[in-house]
């Protein structure tokens, strides 16, 4: 953590920020305003947040969750 310098959670040495949450209560809005400003904080235009499901350490089965702008971009790069 870097206080508000902070670029995320994870580095994949990638264009793209993870911010990871394992938190009782999810508080959507709270972490997305998190998420963009660790995503300008790293200059980049890809982030999700990735929300630990209750009961299971299976990575694959947590939540991730980005702002629709962010979907609408990845969507558009795919080529739809």
């Amino acid at each position: 953590m870097s206080g508000n310098l902070d670029k995320g959670d994870i580095n994949m040495g990638a264009p793209v920020v993870l911010e990871v949450k394992d938190h009782k209560t999810i508080t959507l809005s709270a972490w997305l305003k998190e998420l963009e400003a660790e995503m300008a904080n790293a200059e980049v235009t890809v982030g999700a947040v990735i929300a630990k499901k209750r009961g299971t350490m299976n990575v694959g089965d947590w939540y991730a969750v980005m702002p629709a702008s962010v979907f609408a971009a990845l969507l558009r790069e795919a080529g739809y």
